[in-house]
């Protein structure tokens, strides 16, 4: 049914998916100059780009498309309450999605040279919203399993 507590957690999941879509939450800053200029860049990597306070670096195409495809999992998951077993398994590939995700952000951020020389990381708060979709999506799961056991031991009374 819609009204369980997992379909709560998946609904966040999703609203979670759209703000990081949607805003600029930045997750990684650098600093530091490159080599032929002495100049101080400093660099904002969010979820849809890398951007310096002159121009767009480069784009994170693979976060979009990932926080897309988790949203979308998320709310699909929730109409999907007669079904338990497959709504598991998407809950699971809500955990890998999350996982990729990480994967997706370290690329964005220390996979790429932005500056070479005095280089300063600084990691922000929005590198860690990406933790609450893994947690909703653990909640979600263990409420999917609790009504599994609930219908099965019913099953078993008849």
């Amino acid at each position: 049914m819609i009204q369980r507590r997992q379909s709560i957690y998946l609904v966040v999941i999703a609203i979670i998916c759209a703000v990081l879509i949607f805003t600029d939450v930045v997750f990684y800053k650098v600093s530091g100059n490159l080599a032929d200029n002495p100049n101080n860049y400093e660099i904002a990597v969010d979820y849809n780009s890398a951007e310096s306070a002159d121009s767009t670096i480069g784009s994170t195409d693979l976060l979009i498309y990932f926080l897309s495809a988790t949203g979308l999992i998320a709310l699909i998951t929730i109409f999907l309450y007669n079904n338990r077993r497959l709504q598991s398994r998407l809950v699971l590939a809500l955990f890998a999605f999350a996982i990729i995700i990480y994967f997706g952000m370290y690329k964005a951020s220390y996979g790429i040279d932005y500056v070479t020389e005095n280089v300063q990381h600084e990691i922000t708060a929005g590198a860690f919203v990406p933790i609450s979709i893994l947690l909703l999506a653990f909640l979600a799961y263990r409420g999917i399993t609790r009504d599994e056991k609930l219908v099965r031991s019913l099953d078993r009374i008849r």
